[in-house]
């Protein structure tokens, strides 16, 4: 009988481990391209999108803040946000998107993570380096915050980590098989 008790607790505290493991951070994530890639090409003169999703979060929404650290050859064509939301930052400290209304992430997304919060739209005009692109804290207060953060319906002000992209460079083949080797000739 104790072992059997002993077998259970065991089992109940591999779950509780299991679970605390398994639940990610909660966190604000860029991704790049309609396709939502960590990395990609952007490429010249086409406008791109960068999503900007709550991710990990089981609770209410009220509102996000955040900044995403931009490379300066990219151009914000536009800024669309969750509906009925209100940016009340700025292109110099960040967003600070009002949901305008309380929302469970959970039931927005019929269970599936994560919630869609911003696009924005940049353009191009030359090929790009191998950059970062950051997701930081917001920078619109006397005192900045130290990580991003979010709202729940109850006022509570809860800190998410930040988690952006990688703009990936595509180099093109100068072998003797390819376009690149024709090009190298000139």
């Amino acid at each position: 009988m104790k072992s059997l008790r002993t077998i259970s607790l065991l089992a109940v505290a591999a779950t509780v481990l299991f679970a605390s493991v398994a639940q990610a951070a909660p966190t604000v994530a860029l991704y790049i391209g309609d396709e939502n890639h960590e990395a990609a090409t952007i490429k010249p003169n086409t406008p791109t999108p960068l999503n900007i999703y709550v991710e990990g979060i089981d609770d209410t929404i009220f509102s996000v803040e955040y900044k995403v650290g931009l490379p300066s050859d990219l151009l914000v064509v536009s800024n669309t946000y969750y509906p009925g939301a209100l940016d009340f930052g700025s292109s110099a400290n960040g967003a600070a998107i009002g949901i305008g209304e309380c929302i469970s992430s959970f039931q927005e997304t019929m269970g599936h993570d994560p919630l869609w919060v911003h696009t924005i739209t940049v353009y191009s005009l030359g090929f790009l380096d191998a950059t970062d692109i950051t997701v930081g804290p917001y920078e619109g207060y006397a005192t900045d915050p130290a990580t991003p953060r979010y709202s729940d319906c109850g006022g509570n002000i809860k800190p998410l980590d930040g988690k952006g992209a990688t703009i990936a460079v595509t180099s093109v083949s100068n072998g003797e098989d390819s376009w690149g080797a024709v090009k190298s000739l000139y």
